[in-house]
């Protein structure tokens, strides 16, 4: 009997954004209002022990995600001061600044660097 107060406790009280809700009705009225939250492409990460995850996932709409998620190619659960970490990113800006160069300075490129105008 607790274990179903307690999970009803956890389920009446949503943050989404920022912002706490105590309904249903109040999430419905947020989306309605033009601040919408797509819960079908959002996941629910927990960080800790967290019980009846998935029955909140299940009540907003979302799924359980893991916090070795990626945003921006960084893994959300890596240490930012690892190597390992940003030699993707690197890599990846390598190639972007290589592209940029090969378009931009050419020959033609190079007398313009030269001209007042870019100084």
């Amino acid at each position: 009997m607790a274990n179903a107060h307690r999970r009803r406790n956890q389920l009446a009280r949503v943050k989404v954004n920022g912002m706490w809700f105590t309904k249903d009705s109040e999430i419905k009225e947020e989306a309605i209002s033009g601040l919408r939250a797509n819960f079908d492409k959002s996941e629910l990460i927990p960080i800790g022990r967290i019980e009846n995850v998935e029955d909140l996932a299940e009540e907003l709409g979302c799924k359980v995600g893991r916090l070795s998620s990626a945003y921006l190619g960084m893994s959300l659960g890596a240490p930012f001061k690892s190597a390992a970490a940003w030699n993707g990113i690197k890599e990846r800006f390598r190639k972007r600044l290589a592209m940029w160069k090969w378009q931009y300075i050419s020959n033609e490129g190079a007398n313009h660097l030269n001209s007042r105008h870019f100084v």
